[in-house]
């Protein structure tokens, strides 16, 4: 009786096991497969108080299916395995809800279907395998390699010896005197071959030879000068540092190198790489919580590039601080790398005096520019802002003190206010679209009853939904008062210079009596425009007027900053506009603009320039209303008149705070993406950071002599021969 109740126990458990799970792994170069029954996948996938449709619910009923295999989740790439997982699960959800609303038999004639039934799922193989297998295909290369070398040595080797058993021999002790050279110079070739044979073969073990002796047929030491104290290896890796900071800031790939330095002395690539390995673990790179990003700790990156500082001032920190304190910017630009990626990078910059340390890269996430997606990724950095406040230098304790500094869309997304298109854009005032016009009220970042904000305030009306002044959400750094965010002079001279341009082409498509919606441009007919279009191309700026394929409109591009300044500085507003009624106004506008800017970039601005910068800009806008009309006055042209002249009272030098560092920054990502990483995910990001960071420290360490190129025409340095200044007398 006892031993049918354990037969049949015993196949009750086969039964239940096979129902479980009916999974068998098939190894492949890239990828598994896994065959699981369809009940398996049901009964797991409800088993689990999460939505059937969510990844966390793939997710878990993956680990379950790998768990059954004895399979590792190093072993895996969760992320492109959940997949084709999930999308399983929604049609046998959709199934099984389907049968469900027939009756619970056709529902139990399902499961029972689904235990016979199997579905293979996909496994992609994670990282960590790829990188096992190439390593342990590189070591059987090396060692293949290795083997062939030592075959070959072996043999000059042998020969070696016997030309030393024919020199040691009676031939050679007659003296050297009866042989000729043609005799003696291909020994000594041989010899000198053969000799540096010995000298690869004491390498590839490891062994350097310190001094070598060479004695006569009689066994005296000839002596041939001092003996050599450098080894072969140390003549190598003096200069590793050195190239590679050269290698990471010229971006040169490993093919390229590795032909340089196969003719030359210069160090082999391995111990390039392996120094870079070596530089890379001094950093501690984390990734964000949702895998979108990499960053690094503000509390460890800071002291570095303080120490850097102290090493480029000798060591003398006397100068650099003003009273103690450590002003760091903290800035971030969304930017495209490529049609289909979206960086958002986040830099700092520790202000001097009169300078600052260059843009350092604190974090780059693949996200758009929006309030909630960075309020989540930026959690840790804006809690380490808002406790680091001191740090220890040379046992004096420095006061930490941040500013914020960025584009309009970039402050307003992390201060938690609207859109530039929102009524009240202005994330230093409560001003309205409609108030911007009223050039005699004025507003204040620091006067609440002239509309300025504060952070509680934000918090708080970001709780209502109505009459909250467009104040959405919680700013992101709440430690930072909204006094020291600084807005940027840059994209003011960007953005006003395009409403100066696009007013312009405005007023020659009326004198070419078209509109914006014309469909089509004929440079015959509309010479207005085709005279502004020659104008450009004279001035060497590849641009022109086209249709657009889309819309079937005339289109044209947005001009850079350079492009601005050529044309700002070559216009002749006289002879594009000879009819128009507001020339002389708009050709004021155009020369006012350059003067303000030029106050703006004061190095040292008093109190008073500030006020004489707050008087111009109030005119300037006033003016800029009166041709263009005051409802056409832009956020920036705000900004210009009420909040511009305040930073420069407040902050002092507004070039501190430009940002175009960040954009030239953003080129760099670029460029490092493209040409210094392998593609791969959050791999390529932590590469970027790693090899901005390499170039930090080694710029401090490696000081390389700049190339200036002199004057053709005098022979100086500092200008070339079209700006010679003999040459214009």
């Amino acid at each position: 009786m006892a031993f049918t109740l354990l037969i049949t126990l015993w196949c009750i458990y086969l039964y239940l096991s096979s129902l479980i799970s009916n999974c068998h792994c098939v190894p492949n170069e890239n990828k598994w497969t896994v065959e699981v029954n369809y009940y398996f996948i049901y009964s797991q996938y409800k088993s689990v108080d999460l939505p059937f449709y969510s990844e966390e619910c793939s997710k878990h009923v993956l680990q379950a299916i790998l768990k059954e295999n004895k399979i590792s989740e190093d072993l895996v790439d969760l992320q492109y395995s959940i997949k084709p997982l999930l999308s399983k699960i929604l049609r046998l959800q959709s199934k099984a809800k389907k049968i469900k609303s027939k009756g619970g038999r056709q529902m139990q004639e399902l499961l029972e279907d689904w235990k016979t039934q199997s579905y293979t799922v996909p496994l992609s193989v994670s990282n960590l395998k790829r990188k096992l297998e190439d390593d342990v295909k590189c070591e059987q290369n090396k060692r293949q390699k290795l083997d062939d070398n030592i075959a070959v040595l072996k043999t000059k080797v042998q020969n070696l010896e016997n030309v030393v058993r024919k020199l040691s021999g009676t031939q050679f002790a007659l003296g050297k005197k009866k042989y000729g050279k043609k005799w003696t110079k291909p020994k000594v070739r041989s010899f000198k071959k053969h000799a540096d044979a010995c000298f690869t073969l004491l390498d590839c073990y490891g062994f350097s030879p310190r001094q070598v002796t060479v004695t006569d047929q009689y066994g005296n030491i000839i002596q041939a000068g001092d003996p050599v104290t450098t080894s072969r290896d140390e003549l190598k890796t003096i200069d590793v540092d050195t190239i590679l900071l050269v290698k990471d800031q010229f971006k040169i790939s490993d093919q390229a190198y590795l032909k340089l330095a196969s003719n030359s002395n210069m160090p082999s690539l391995k111990k390039v790489k392996s120094r870079s390995c070596e530089l890379n673990s001094l950093y501690h790179i984390k990734y964000f919580p949702n895998c979108i990003g990499v960053y690094e700790k503000l509390s460890s990156k800071l002291p570095r590039v303080i120490d850097q500082l102290l090493i480029r001032n000798n060591g003398n920190s006397k100068g650099l601080f003003l009273e103690g304190t450590v002003s760091v910017r903290i800035s971030g630009d969304g930017t495209w790398v490529g049609k289909r990626l979206h960086l958002v990078n986040f830099t700092f910059a520790v202000v001097l005096p009169g300078y600052t340390s260059g843009n350092h890269l604190w974090a780059t996430a693949k996200v758009q520019e929006n309030h909630k997606v960075l309020a989540d990724i930026l959690s840790p950095l804006s809690q380490e802002v808002q406790n680091l406040t001191e740090i220890l230098l040379n046992g004096t304790k420095l006061k930490v003190q941040y500013f914020l500094a960025g584009d309009m869309k970039f402050l307003n997304v992390v201060v938690g206010i609207g859109a530039c298109s929102s009524k009240y854009a202005c994330l230093w005032c409560t001003c309205s679209a409609t108030e911007r016009g009223n050039v005699s009220k004025v507003w204040s970042m620091f006067e609440t009853d002239k509309g300025a904000r504060t952070v509680a305030d934000i918090e708080k009306l970001s709780r209502q939904k109505k009459d909250n002044f467009s104040c959405q959400a919680c700013p992101i750094f709440p430690s930072i008062p909204i006094t020291f965010v600084v807005p940027d002079i840059l994209h003011l001279y960007l953005r006003i210079s395009d409403q100066l341009t696009n007013q312009l082409i405005v007023e020659l498509m009326k004198l070419d009596k078209i509109n914006k919606n014309a469909k089509k441009f004929d440079r015959t007919k509309q010479n207005h425009l085709a005279k502004f279009e020659k104008f450009i191309s004279d001035l060497g700026i590849e641009w022109s007027f086209y249709i657009d394929k889309e819309s079937s409109l005339l289109k044209y591009r947005d001009f850079t900053g350079p492009e601005h300044r050529k044309i700002q500085t070559s216009i002749n507003l006289l002879d594009l506009l000879p009819s128009d009624q507001n020339l002389h106004k708009i050709v004021k506008l155009w020369e006012d603009f350059s003067k303000l800017m030029e106050m703006l970039k004061k190095k040292m601005p008093s109190d008073a320039d500030a006020n004489e910068c707050s008087e111009r800009a109030r005119k300037w806008v006033s003016l800029y209303g009166e041709v263009y009309m005051y409802k056409n006055i832009t956020p920036y042209m705000h900004v210009l008149m009420n909040h511009f002249p305040e930073s420069m009272k407040f902050h002092g030098n507004l070039n501190l705070f430009c940002m175009q560092g960040v954009e030239k920054m953003n080129s760099e990502v670029t460029q490092w993406y493209f040409r210094s990483t392998n593609h791969h995910s959050l791999q390529s990001l932590q590469q970027i950071m790693e090899k901005q960071s390499r170039i930090e420290i080694l710029s401090s360490k490696c000081s390389l002599k700049k190339f200036e190129i002199s004057c053709g025409c005098c022979g100086k340095q500092g200008h070339n021969k079209r700006t010679c200044p003999n040459k214009l007398l």
